[in-house]
């Protein structure tokens, strides 16, 4: 998933997440690594009530603790998804909106 975010904001494009690990939401990720917990105020923030994520990251983003969300793209999933990055805490740290500090439409790897 680290992949997808790459570059730092200034550059305009994809932001960089330093990530903890990378996991599979839903089930297990494969051996070794630990299914994803997400808290529900995380997926809550995301705003796509029914959809489950598909890839699921924690790690940080200027100073913050946050969750990666994947999620097929709505209008062309064979191609693209949507990457969120999200607030651990579901507050909107200083200078932002939102728990949701990133929302952008990457093509698929």
């Amino acid at each position: 998933m680290q992949s997808l975010l790459q570059s730092t904001p200034s550059q305009g494009a994809q932001p960089m997440i330093q990530s903890d690990g990378e996991h599979s939401a839903g089930a297990s990720a494969g051996a070794g690594t630990a299914q994803a917990t997400v808290p529900d105020c995380v997926l809550t923030a995301v705003a796509r009530p029914g959809q489950q994520p598909i890839a699921v990251s924690s790690g940080s983003y200027q100073s913050t603790d946050v969750y990666a969300l994947i999620y097929p793209d709505g209008s062309d999933p064979a191609h693209d998804v949507d990457a969120y990055l999200v607030a651990a805490d579901c507050t909107a740290p200083a200078g932002h909106a939102s728990a949701v500090l990133v929302d952008r439409t990457v093509p698929r790897p």
